[in-house]
């Protein structure tokens, strides 16, 4: 199945020439901006607004639990969520018996960074008001980078840090400048360097690549919450995960890495591959 999914993959691959309205609208033709209730397991579905940004809120079927995961999807700051994060966020809500809130954020390039970050943290304080505990965090691709980076926020500001913190395929940093990037460029079925740093150029702005809350690789480590990182070994991102890794270690940061042998982007969330089930479980005993 990883092999059949691979194959399919790089026949969509972006290419490395790809400019900002190509990259963009490669996106957001995956884009399924509101979930169905099929798609998502039979979950109940809930639709409210923060602001201007809709918030879809999952719930398993016959669910009392009060635990609360904060699921920021990703589309490399351009688009989502598609189809795949909708079914990644029912699996997730019925393995752990936990509600899912999937807010549909300002996308870049007409909404460039901070806008996704200044709603995301709006959000995270409303739950944790609402539900009288903090979320745990949890994002995929640039999902998982505006994750990490609320996590800083919070940490940054003195306000409650949640209590679990989930990172799939996370770009860490933007200038994906790791040499160890250069062996993988060929091999990663899905992303490629040019055409990544062309969204995050769009996203970024004028502000400066290495701020914690651009890459936060950068940013205060030693005081986060307790971390699942999950990443194929044969995606662009995978060496910065290995240093994310070695570092959160080094300043005695609690992280779990669950590396996915030979496996691509965002693994975890592709329908019948067994390694994504292997993938889910974990994810549900780690929210637990």
């Amino acid at each position: 199945m990883a092999r059949f999914y691979r194959l399919v993959l790089r026949a969509k691959k972006l290419k490395d020439n790809s400019t900002i309205n190509t990259t963009v609208k490669w996106f957001r033709d995956l884009n399924l901006q509101q979930p169905y209730q099929l798609l998502t397991g039979n979950c109940q579905i809930t639709r409210e607004m923060a602001g201007d940004m809709p918030v879809y809120t999952l719930l398993p079927p016959g669910s009392n639990s009060n635990k609360t995961v904060l699921f920021i999807h990703g589309g490399g700051f351009v688009g989502g969520p598609h189809l795949f994060h909708w079914h990644l966020a029912g699996k997730i809500a019925r393995a752990a018996n936990c509600r899912i809130v999937v807010p549909v954020y300002p996308l870049a390039p007409e909404h460039p960074y901070p806008a996704a970050v200044n709603a995301l943290f709006t959000l995270y304080r409303q739950l944790a008001g609402q539900y009288g505990n903090p979320p745990a965090l949890m994002g995929d691709s640039a999902g998982g980078n505006l994750a990490l980076v609320t996590a800083l926020k919070l940490n940054d500001e003195k306000l409650p840090l949640p209590p679990k913190l989930v990172l799939l395929s996370p770009c860490l940093d933007q200038q994906l400048n790791n040499p160890d990037i250069d062996a993988l460029e060929e091999q990663d079925a899905i992303l490629n360097r040019k055409a990544a740093q062309t969204t995050h150029s769009a996203y970024i702005g004028n502000n400066a690549i290495t701020h914690p809350y651009i890459s936060p690789v950068f940013g205060n480590l030693a005081t986060l919450p307790p971390i699942l990182l999950l990443c194929g070994t044969k995606e662009i991102f995978y060496p910065d995960c290995l240093r994310f890794t070695q570092m959160l270690q080094q300043q005695g940061g609690n992280i779990e890495f669950l590396q996915g042998e030979n496996l691509f982007h965002d693994w975890p969330m592709f329908p019948l591959l067994p390694e994504a089930s292997t993938a889910i479980a974990a994810i549900a005993r780690f929210l637990v």
